[in-house]
């Protein structure tokens, strides 16, 4: 369902960051590589602040109530299929590394979960002879 990429940090970035660890993902939809917003990010409020936040990978209501590439009115929250965070430390990386990755598959779960769910099924109960 989703293919996320986790980049290299580049040599720019290791410089610029020499005490932070950079760790920037891009998700796509794996069956034809479209771009997946899938990240929820947060809009700042905070003029003193460069950039907006990583909030969550989308959950599946998510993915249809929240606009992409940026917030609409009412709500500081959207989606996007890139971003780059910075962690303390390497140990720091790879465990939000492994948390990106369950939230991912958690997301697929209930995508397949809700598709299966909206398929029409009838049944018909008749008595059971004993």
């Amino acid at each position: 369902m989703f293919k996320i990429t986790r980049s290299e940090t580049t040599v720019a970035d290791a410089i610029n960051n020499r005490h932070q660890w950079a760790v920037e993902f891009t998700a796509l939809y794996s069956a034809d590589d479209s771009v997946a917003k899938i990240f929820v990010m947060q809009a700042t409020t905070d003029p003193d602040v460069f950039a907006d936040s990583l909030s969550c990978v989308a959950n599946a209501t998510q993915m249809t109530d929240l606009p992409e590439d940026a917030p609409a009115g009412g709500s500081p929250f959207y989606r996007i299929n890139t971003f780059t965070k910075l962690c303390r430390s390497a140990r720091a990386a790879e465990e939000f590394v492994d948390k990106v990755q369950d939230a991912v598959q958690d997301l697929a779960n209930n995508l397949d979960s809700a598709a299966n769910l909206t398929v029409v099924e009838t049944v018909t109960i008749t008595p059971e002879i004993f």
